[in-house]
């Protein structure tokens, strides 16, 4: 299980024990209830159209150890069969 074992707090206080820890997120998160987002804007921009370019940028970053598929075969395959 992953746990965070070391977190700075808002006020600058490094925490290491998990109580303290536990206590600064949900203080954290409990303050953005009720608040109102600063940065819809930027929300905008993520429902545009994924251009032709961005596609094959994505692609080609694929590791060829990676398999993105259900079929489990490796991008390695895809990228070599598929030219």
């Amino acid at each position: 299980m992953k746990q965070i074992l070391i977190l700075t707090s808002l006020t600058g206080v490094i925490l290491s024990e998990q109580k303290d820890i536990k206590e600064e997120i949900l203080t954290f998160y409990k303050s953005l209830l009720g608040s109102t987002a600063q940065t819809l804007p930027a929300i905008n921009s993520l429902c545009r159209p994924v251009t032709d370019e961005e596609i094959h940028s994505a692609l080609l970053a694929i590791g060829d150890d990676k398999a993105p598929g259900v079929d489990g075969l490796a991008y390695f395959y895809k990228k070599n069969l598929g030219q």
